[in-house]
């Protein structure tokens, strides 16, 4: 039995959690207080490709832990814009020679994490499937796919084995992987192609495959996507990233993506950490990408709405202050 503490956990990390806890593990989740007062009333229920119910140790402050026995392993599991607020908070609970996984979207988490964590103890994962919160306490798994996990920034694979046995454990088949840059790459390409048009147009994965002009814009930004990894000599995996665009919004048609679910909830979504830092990089590399600055100015305008213009203004700030570290 390990010790887990999954932190920033909404649907995913819940998701996982529950997963983890029926393989046997001793699972505490570091969530809102929303997630934590509808933990107290009922068990967390999933439903969808994975039907489970689960009475899960929550938690809405990180301080709560302080004196506990540390934890074997920590997954993160929040939104890219709340690495550098969660890592500092729940860094000082790893247990010495524990695994740091990041379970997360968007450019950028390893390195924020290097700054808290001991390099060598970080893991990056990703995984394709999708889930929906429908509220607190229930979340629908819309959606199957791959789940990928590797080494951090040194390239030390010990994390990566510890976090792969868990995962294995979790009845998620990973694909163990030996160097994660280009996967993180691809992975941010595709939510950039579908994560900002789905929150835009309030439409479901499975809408974007079957609206041609949603379609047809996933799939532009898509491609002015590679043309920019392609100049940064960024080593994507091989393969037709097209057509892994849409095996993905067919495997999760039912799914609401974050991106989505944040706009909805009037919440800061983690465009910055996706399109923002692509349009940025883009500049500097003096690559076109019109219509990937049309519709990431687009959702920073959506955001605006409700955060105001300061508010959408603090998160690409506080995003422009990690574009230093290397891509």
């Amino acid at each position: 039995m390990t010790r887990v503490l999954v932190a920033g956990a909404g649907a995913v990390g819940q998701w996982l959690g529950a997963l983890l806890d029926r393989a046997g593990h001793d699972i505490t989740l570091l969530s809102s207080p929303r997630h934590v007062l509808a933990s107290d009333a009922a068990p967390l229920r999933i439903t969808g490709h994975t039907a489970l119910e689960a009475d899960l140790a929550f938690v809405a402050d990180a301080n709560a832990l302080t004196g506990q026995p540390p934890f074997e392993a920590i997954f993160l599991t929040s939104k890219a814009h709340l690495t550098q607020t969660i890592a500092p908070q729940v860094a000082p609970l790893l247990a010495p020679g524990g695994a740091f996984v990041s379970l997360q979207n968007g450019l950028g988490n390893a390195e924020k994490l290097a700054h808290f964590v001991p390099p060598n103890r970080i893991a990056l994962a990703l995984t394709s499937h999708g889930l929906t919160l429908e509220r607190p306490g229930l979340i629908r798994h819309a959606g199957t796919g791959a789940t990928l996990v590797g080494p951090g920034p040194v390239g030390d694979p010990t994390a990566a084995a510890h976090a792969a046995a868990l995962f294995a454990d979790a009845g998620l088949e990973p694909e163990r992987q030996t160097a994660m840059r280009g996967f993180v790459w691809r992975k941010a390409l595709l939510n950039h192609s579908i994560n900002p048009v789905a929150a835009l147009h309030q439409a479901t994965n499975g809408e974007l495959l079957e609206r041609a002009e949603l379609h047809a814009l996933a799939a532009t930004l898509l491609r002015e996507g590679v043309a920019l990894a392609t100049r940064g000599r960024i080593p994507l995996p091989p393969g037709d990233l097209a057509a892994l665009l849409d095996a993905t919004l067919h495997k999760t048609a039912a799914n609401k993506v974050s991106m989505l679910q944040d706009v909805a909830a009037r919440r800061a979504t983690e465009i910055e950490t996706l399109s923002g830092r692509l349009v940025r990089l883009a500049e500097k590399l003096l690559v076109s990408m019109p219509r990937s600055e049309a519709v990431y100015g687009r959702l920073k305008a959506l955001e605006a709405s409700y955060l105001g213009e300061e508010g959408a203004r603090q998160t690409m700030w506080e995003e422009l202050r990690w574009e230093q570290e290397p891509f």
